[in-house]
């Protein structure tokens, strides 16, 4: 049929990364416009920094459907490098299996993974395909790479044991299995467990335009207990505030088939469980849910020093991590307000003394968040958000004192721009974060860094760009805003271009003209409408030399990631930091 025949000409579907039952979940829960911006990151290839990041890690968690239908959850090891990618679309692991595994891997089956890298709380998400099986290794073929939210992962220093390694899936271990119901020893594990690893798939109808069929692994921490046995074999787990994909909710409204395994990570132990999962929307018993996970086993298999792994230092949770409402934990410190101010309109920054830390450390590094719990907000539930520390290195060691500036635009930071007055405590979980100039990137080059900000994700840029004037190293601020009065820290960043000569700072307006504004301000490169290829190499002609570091809205971020691509520039020299979360 030729177009003229068939009548106006419709438009292609826009491609979507998500299947029906994800979209269904995102709809239900009001997350589909932001999943859909998430959505350029979820490729179909591995990037420079996706074969990196897999090459170094010592465990692949992995989600696999047996013949019988059944989903279960296991764990790959090996020494770093394991796991090899061959191309953009491949890669070659060493199938060492714990013993008595149920997985067992076959030719054709999508299988679902998750790499952790536990120590600097990374983790990549990758769905395969298996295409070939040796004795002692597979071929994985690419479906889907992306990163996701490092909130609930805890600290842990993992090693591998050679020696044991070597008689991994050989040597004997002691084996307990069952059906049902779960013994005391399994239950003791599970109420020590600080992590889990859940498997869940999709094998729906699905087309070019609706994601993929195959399994999904993913990861879920918080304190340990925080998985709750309320029945002989039924389990209840929390579903915290994340990054509103709901890859795994998406799949157990579709097939309630489901696979979890927890790892004794000093021992090596390893617990797995498959039976039937299904979400309890509105049920928030535990502390921190917005919506509850139910599993009832159907069949366990628990392993002894199944995994030839040891812990080296101490675990440090996540400050994300919800923690019981009876909890007298020393994590948690009452701050006071000792000042606040107005940077723009609808930016209120608030000072607290920081904390000296026990082991005479600086209290943070340029880019890290400040947690904090807001129990009082919503009944039954404690709500957690965080902000990047804004007040620089330099300044916080001169006064004893940070800060955090807030924007307003939801419940918590209403709250603080309208309520939190002078003296009155909040409740502080700690520091953290790995968007600082030495975690995220290997090296600085010697052209230095691009700094990509938008609106409220100036706040690490402004002490990362402090500690790149304190550390000689070149720095180039490219700042979005809407309006001139949006610009918080404008003052601060102009200083510091007319005062140094490898520090240069390009403010572009996407709601002013750009004449008006080259009248009213002067020092800094004045430009108009949205970032795009062309902006990056006026103000920052050596960007393929740089290591570029970006934070704001997700749609800001997308499009700047794909201009920076286009450019030529590696995904591995490209570090973001986002507020979805």
């Amino acid at each position: 049929m030729t177009a003229a025949a068939a009548g106006p000409m419709q438009a292609l579907p826009t491609l979507s990364p998500y299947h029906p039952g994800e979209i269904k979940v995102q709809d239900r829960l009001g997350s589909r416009d932001s999943a859909d911006r998430i959505g350029p990151f979820l490729r179909k290839y591995l990037t420079d920094q996706a074969k990196e990041f897999f090459n170094e890690l010592p465990l692949l968690f992995v989600g696999q459907r047996a013949p019988d239908g059944s989903i279960w959850a296991t764990t790959l090891s090996g020494v770093p490098g394991f796991m090899k990618a061959t191309d953009d679309n491949h890669l070659r692991v060493s199938l060492k299996q714990i013993y008595a595994d149920p997985v067992k891997f076959a030719e054709g089956d999508r299988i679902g993974s998750v790499g952790v890298m536990q120590h600097n709380r990374r983790r990549n998400r990758l769905n395969c395909i298996v295409e070939s099986v040796q004795p002692d290794s597979c071929s994985l073929k690419v479906l889907q790479s992306f990163g996701n939210c490092p909130k609930y992962i805890q600290v842990r220093h993992i090693m591998v044991d050679e020696k044991q390694l070597a008689t991994l899936g050989e040597e004997e271990r002691p084996v307990t299995q069952g059906t049902s119901v779960l013994g005391p020893e399994q239950r003791a594990l599970i109420a020590r467990s600080d992590t889990l690893f859940l498997a869940t798939g999709f094998f729906g109808i699905s087309d070019e335009t609706n994601g993929d069929t195959g399994c999904d692994c993913n990861h879920r921490g918080g304190v340990p207990g925080f998985v709750q046995v309320t029945g002989d074999g039924t389990l209840k787990c929390p579903d915290y505030v994340g990054n509103n994909l709901y890859n795994s909710w998406g799949n157990v409204v579709v097939d309630s088939h489901a696979g979890i395994q927890f790892i004794d990570f000093d021992s090596g132990d390893s617990l797995q469980l498959t039976g039937n999962a299904e979400v309890l929307w509105d049920d928030h018993s535990l502390p921190g849910a917005q919506r509850i996970l139910q599993f009832v086993t159907s069949r366990w298999v628990h392993v002894k020093g199944a995994l030839p792994i040891r812990v080296e230092g101490p675990v440090q949770l996540s400050p994300y991590n919800p923690l019981p409402s009876n909890s007298n934990s020393a994590a948690i410190t009452g701050l006071r307000v000792t000042s606040r101010h107005n940077d723009t309109p609808d930016i209120v920054t608030f000072t607290f003394l920081a904390p000296k830390r026990s082991d005479g450390a600086p209290f943070c590094e340029a880019g890290q968040f400040a947690s904090f719990d807001f129990p009082e907000l919503k009944e039954a539930e404690t709500l957690n958000r965080t902000w990047t520390i804004s007040s620089p290195q330099k300044q916080i060691a001169a006064t004893g004192r940070f800060t955090i500036s807030v924007k307003k635009a939801g419940l918590v930071s209403t709250y603080l721009h309208e309520k939190v007055t002078l003296g009155q405590e909040l409740i502080f979980r700690g520091v953290d974060g790995d968007f600082t100039l030495d975690r995220a990137a290997k090296r600085i080059p010697p052209a230095g860094v691009l700094l990509i900000a938008g609106g409220i994700g100036v706040t690490p840029m402004r002490t990362m760009f402090a500690e790149c004037i304190e550390r000689g190293i070149p720095v180039t601020l490219l700042y979005s805003v809407r309006l001139l009065e949006d610009a918080a820290f404008l003052a601060e960043f102009l200083e510091g271009a007319a005062a140094h000569p490898n520090v240069h700072v390009a403010l572009t307006l996407t709601a002013e003209k750009n004449v008006v504004m080259e009248a009213k301000t002067s020092g800094v490169t004045m430009l108009s409408g949205r970032i795009n290829p062309a902006m990056i190499q006026q103000v920052c002609p050596d960007v393929l030399e740089r290591e570029v570091f970006q934070c704001g809205p997700d749609a800001m971020m997308n499009s700047a990631l794909r201009d920076l691509e286009s450019l030529g520039l590696p995904s591995a020299k490209i570090h973001q930091e986002s507020f979805t979360f």
